[in-house]
């Protein structure tokens, strides 16, 4: 029910995003590239960071690049909570010179407390497939390749003159969205979005 929940979510999310700015076979293919992660160490200097334009995010632990300020966003929170969506779902956004960026983040720590790590790692795989089946079954088209060094589901969508592209990934117990929205240059954008994310190493 959580997993219905949280797919219809995201692609409400899609809708009213660009409604407010005006079936394959599933498989999996292997990335020919890899990008690497930055050397983010322990004490990493989290102004040098900003000054080469990085935004971080100590608390969900990444950083990332953006051309707007990604703020969380609270009203789209309440909306969810109003709704029924589960609360673990943190979302964060900004409109910028007409793009929308999008992320979201869902915590499964109390759904995955005492799992190991391989079933945790299994479950994660098998959310994946999940997902590109209710994507399959709702005209979405999505495959799943790697993100960096994470499996992940890439999908898309267009609506009223605007291509949203997505990516879907794990890492242990919460799970991720990118997501950029644009009537043009929406590979470019999204690109140049999701490769500049990376995780502060702990």
């Amino acid at each position: 029910m959580k997993k219905c929940l949280n797919i219809l979510s995201i692609l409400i999310t899609i809708i009213i995003l660009n409604s407010c700015n005006n079936k394959k076979e599933i498989k999996s293919e292997k990335s020919s590239k890899i990008i690497k992660s930055l050397p983010l160490k322990n004490n990493f200097d989290e102004e040098k960071l900003k000054k080469e334009g990085f935004q971080v995010f100590k608390n969900e632990n990444f950083i990332i690049k953006c051309k707007g300020k990604i703020l969380f966003d609270k009203a789209r929170f309440e909306n969810d909570q109003k709704s029924g969506q589960p609360n673990y779902s943190k979302p964060y956004h900004v409109f910028k010179n007409g793009v929308d960026y999008n992320i979201n983040i869902s915590d499964m720590s109390i759904l995955l407390d005492g799992k190991s790590t391989n079933e945790i790692a299994k479950y994660n795989d098998e959310d994946l497939v999940y997902y590109q089946t209710k994507f399959d079954e709702m005209g979405v088209k999505n495959k799943q390749k790697k993100f960096k060094d994470f499996n992940a589901v890439f999908y898309e969508i267009s609506q009223n003159g605007k291509l949203t592209k997505a990516v879907y990934f794990h890492n242990h117990m919460k799970s991720y969205m990118l997501q950029v929205s644009s009537s043009k240059n929406s590979q470019t954008l999204f690109d140049e979005f999701i490769n500049s994310f990376e995780f502060i190493k702990k």
